[in-house]
């Protein structure tokens, strides 16, 4: 296992995509908060730190833009994984599947962690830069490292579907359309559907199915006062998804041959 993991890390660190991906990110993270900056400024001709904007909430503002480019590196790296015939040629050797899949996992999570953490160091900079760093208490940085450790939990969470959807289709192509699917068809139709039937057909007025979605977290974590039942109920619906995401990859992995 150990000697898989360390494959899987030689092969992403010698990936151009691994780096170029998180130098976008990083960029757009910062480019957010500029342009964020020019927009107050030009409209209300002041600061924007006389508004109370400072690093903190830049760091906010910018964490969010890793998703996107962790969704791309996974939607490539599995798949290719498949393509290369790497994944065979690990099977041939006697490496259990559970073992193979285990280790995209982990992959996926340095991913996670890797890109976040540049977007919210990177963004804090630059904010930090143009309106200062704030008051920096130690509440202040224990709401920070609760909202990124919170994030995380979602971000991998959303991450392990995505890893699911690279095992089971198992090409580039189909693995990005379908993850682009669920990002956009979700929300957008899965989601307000479930309501409607929910509330008209069993007569539950107040039930919301984005409540039980991992994507939902993203954003609801990127808050310093998050309430306590969001934290509550997202970390088990994350933890649910990640456990449920990993079973039906595994189990793909186990019932199909690997060619």
């Amino acid at each position: 296992m150990a000697n898989l993991i360390r494959s899987d890390f030689y092969k992403l660190f010698r990936t151009k995509a691994f780096y170029f991906c998180g130098i976008i990110a990083a960029l757009l993270s910062s480019l957010g908060v500029i342009l964020l900056n020019s927009a107050i400024n030009s409209e209300l001709g002041i600061s924007a730190s006389l508004l109370g904007y400072d690093g903190v909430y830049a760091l906010i503002t910018g964490t969010g833009q890793a998703t996107l480019f962790v969704t791309i590196m996974i939607s490539m790296f599995v798949p290719n994984e498949f393509s290369f015939g790497t994944i065979k040629n690990i099977a041939s050797k006697g490496i259990s599947r559970w073992n193979i899949y285990l280790s995209k996992v982990i992959m996926s999570m340095f991913i996670s962690v890797a890109y976040v953490l540049l977007c919210a160091i990177v963004s804090f900079a630059i904010g930090s830069f143009m309106w200062g760093t704030g008051d920096l208490t130690r509440e202040v940085y224990l709401n920070i490292f609760k909202m990124l450790g919170l994030f995380l939990v979602a971000e991998v969470a959303v991450q392990s579907i995505f890893v699911m959807v690279g095992f089971i289709v198992r090409q580039t192509g189909g693995t990005v359309a379908v993850n682009l699917a669920i990002i956009i068809a979700v929300p957008v139709v899965v989601i307000p559907a479930l309501n409607f039937g929910v509330q008209s057909l069993l007569k539950v007025e107040d039930f919301d199915s984005s409540n039980y979605w991992p994507f939902t977290y993203l954003s609801r974590y990127l808050s310093l006062d998050v309430i306590q039942e969001d934290v509550t109920v997202g970390l088990i619906v994350c933890l649910v998804f990640i456990i449920l995401s990993t079973a039906l990859g595994i189990f793909s992995l186990y019932k199909r041959d690997v060619k």
